[in-house]
């Protein structure tokens, strides 16, 4: 039979920063598990698992970031405001190559 070595910690859990005084944040680590559990989730091919998984990571780091949300949420009619001028002015060039595309198709008699 083999034998087992079990390998001495250098290091006890006590000694782990935020550990003595009970400061570990839970909901980060949590966020992070997410985050971790979405990305190996997607490397297996899992896709909607992986999506669950990172929207509930962002939605935990989200709740830990409530001046943030409150500042993009505000500046969001914004954002939303340029979308729209950006989506007008390539329909604008789609139609302005679509009409010249035409013309040219009647010019050379197709």
């Amino acid at each position: 039979m083999g034998t087992m070595q079990v390998l001495k910690r250098e290091h006890e859990l006590s000694d782990i920063p935020g550990l003595q005084d009970g400061s570990i944040d839970w909901v980060k680590l949590a966020a992070i598990g997410s985050m971790i559990t979405s990305g190996c989730l997607l490397l297996t091919g899992q896709r909607r698992a992986a999506m669950i998984a990172a929207a509930s990571g962002t939605a935990l780091l989200l709740a830990d970031q409530r001046e943030l949300v409150q500042k993009v949420w505000k500046e969001l009619p914004g954002y939303v405001e340029q979308a729209e001028k950006v989506v007008k002015q390539v329909q604008d060039v789609v139609e302005e190559v679509t009409a010249k595309s035409e013309s040219l198709r009647r010019a050379f008699g197709r």
